[in-house]
C-alpha cells in the first residue's frame, strides 16, 4: 500500500481534536503518515498530540510558534513523505473510508486529485452517504468550468486527496501563502493546473465544522476582507492570464457580490456598535 501523508494543522482545539484525530487512526486505509502541527496552542492541544505520538507511531508532531494556517500546512509539506498528501483540519473529522475511497479514485482513473463532497455544520454531525455517482475531469475543464456548478468542492483543500506531484519542486513548488487568511483561494487553481486528471465522487466523507473560534466563524473584519478580496483578485488575474474568459467572469462576479456582502455586514455592524449592541 502506498504512503498517505495526512497533515493536520493544529490551533486552540482541546475541545474537538480527539474526534479528528480518532477518526484518521480508524481509517480502512491503514498506511499512513498523521503530521500533526502544533502551531503554538496554549489550550492543551500540543500536548494532546504528543500522547497520541507516544500511543501510535503513525503519528508525528512538531511544534511551532504560532504562525498561521498556511505555514503550518507548509511546514507538513516539508516534513511529509507520502506519496499522497491530505489536509484536514483539526476542527474536523473524516469518514473511517475517507482515505480508502479516494486513493480508490485515484486508483481507477489515473487521476492526480481526488475529490468527495461534505457535510457543513456547525453541531459536528457528519451523516456519511456513498454514493456510486463518480466522475474524472480533466485539468483544462475543471478550469474552464471553475466557480460554476462545482464551486462549493473545488476551492478547498480539505476535501481531497492528491498526488505529492501536482504541488512541484524547488522554485516551482507550490505553497500556502504565509501571513495571509483565505489560502486555499490562493492555491487550489494551481494545484488543478498541474493535475491531468480529477476524479470526483458524490460520496459525503467529510465533516466541516462552523464554529465561532475558526477563521470563516469569526466576525467579518476589515482585515479579513481585504485579504479576502485580494485572494479573489490574484484568482481573477490568473484565468485572465490563462484565457479562460467564462471562469474569469464568474469569479469576478462573484468578488463583487462578496464586496457588496461585505459593505453590508460592516454598515449592519457600524448601526450596532452606536447603537451599543456590540
Amino acid at each position: 500500500m502506498e504512503l498517505i501523508s495526512v497533515i493536520v494543522p493544529v490551533y486552540q482545539v482541546k475541545e474537538y481534536l480527539a474526534e479528528c484525530v480518532e477518526s484518521l487512526l480508524g481509517q480502512t486505509y491503514q498506511n499512513i503518515e498523521i503530521i500533526l502541527i502544533d502551531d503554538g496552542s496554549t489550550d492543551g492541544s500540543g500536548q494532546m498530540c504528543e500522547t497520541y505520538a507516544l500511543a501510535d507511531n503513525r503519528i508525528k508532531v512538531y511544534h511551532q510558534d504560532n504562525a498561521g494556517l498556511s505555514a503550518a500546512r507548509n511546514k507538513g509539506l516539508q516534513i511529509a513523505v507520502g506519496e499522497y498528501i491530505a489536509f484536514v483540519d483539526s476542527d474536523d473529522y473524516v469518514s473511517k473510508e475517507y482515505l480508502e475511497k479516494l486513493h480508490s479514485l485515484l486508483q481507477q482513473y489515473q487521476a492526480d486529485i481526488a475529490v468527495c463532497t461534505y457535510e457543513k455544520s456547525e453541531k459536528g454531525t457528519l451523516c456519511v452517504t456513498n454514493s456510486k455517482n463518480t466522475y474524472v475531469l480533466d485539468s483544462e475543464r475543471m478550469l474552464r468550468e471553475w466557480h460554476g456548478k462545482r464551486k462549493a468542492i473545488e476551492t478547498v483543500v480539505w476535501n481531497k486527496l492528491y498526488r505529492r506531484s501536482v504541488f512541484g519542486k524547488g522554485k516551482d513548488a507550490i505553497r500556502f501563502p504565509e501571513g495571509k487568511e483565505h489560502e486555499d483561494t490562493y492555491v487550489s487553481h494551481l494545484l488543478v493546473q498541474n493535475a491531468t486528471l480529477v476524479a470526483v465522487t458524490e460520496s459525503k466523507l467529510y465533516m466541516y465544522r462552523v464554529r465561532k473560534g475558526s477563521i470563516t466563524g469569526n466576525k467579518v473584519t476589515k482585515k479579513s476582507i481585504r485579504q479576502d478580496l485580494e485572494a479573489q483578485r490574484a484568482r481573477i488575474r490568473f484565468f485572465e492570464e490563462k484565457g479562460y474568459i467564462g471562469s474569469r467572469n464568474r469569479c469576478l462576479i462573484g468578488f463583487w457580490l462578496h464586496k457588496m456582502m461585505y459593505w453590508i455586514k460592516m454598515v449592519g455592524r457600524k448601526e450596532e456598535l452606536e447603537r451599543g449592541k456590540v
